[in-house]
């Protein structure tokens, strides 16, 4: 337990940067070698560029593996859908990286008591919600885009959508085909 007035930290006690220590200012915090993440493992080539997020629980951090990359808690492997708590002196194995939680009496898990933490069901209810908003976003961009050609473009379409039912519209092909011959029935019976 570290004294009070420090922040919460991850202290790496076995790992290629044995000894650094990783203040959790806030939360939510990432592990991983990107310059961004609060906790910057970039000596381990087995830490992806995001490899976990952390946020406060009551007492205690929850771990959460960003896109697979193995993250284990007290021997017990963390997930994307199903996360793991560490509390105050237990271990954390991301990569090649063993770290240490070590909380302050006033730290970020010390002020997050009593409050209510989202469960890993909540959770993957509010990816799913986040990821469909984002579809219907992109989906909407892609219609809008293609409404926007399809008008400018109009003549170009329209022949290509006459080609097609030409080709696929068996029914179609046969109209065409008696007004054509008609067609140049008239031509040859006009032009002498």
């Amino acid at each position: 337990m570290m004294r009070a007035g420090q922040p919460d930290c991850l202290m790496v006690i076995n790992g290629p940067e044995d000894g650094a220590e990783f203040p959790i200012a806030r939360t939510p915090a990432y592990i991983g070698h990107e310059p961004q993440c609060a906790i910057n493992l970039r000596l381990d080539s087995a830490i992806e560029p995001c490899h976990a997020r952390i946020t406060a629980v009551s007492d205690g951090y929850r771990i959460r593996s960003i896109g697979g990359a193995p993250v284990f808690v007290g021997g017990k492997r963390v997930g994307t859908l199903i996360s793991q708590i560490v509390r105050d002196g237990e271990f954390i194995q991301a990569g090649n990286t063993l770290l240490a939680l070590e909380c302050s009496p006033d730290g970020l898990a010390s002020r997050s008591r009593g409050m209510a933490s989202e469960s890993d069901m909540a959770w993957f209810v509010r990816q799913l919600g986040d990821r469909s908003a984002s579809a219907t976003r992109w989906t909407a961009r892609f219609l809008a885009g293609a409404i926007r050609e399809v008008t400018y473009r109009w003549k170009f379409c329209t022949l290509l959508a006459l080609v097609v039912t030409y080709l696929a519209y068996a029914p179609f092909r046969r109209s065409v085909n008696r007004m054509a011959a008609a067609a140049w029935g008239f031509v040859q019976s006009v032009i002498p």
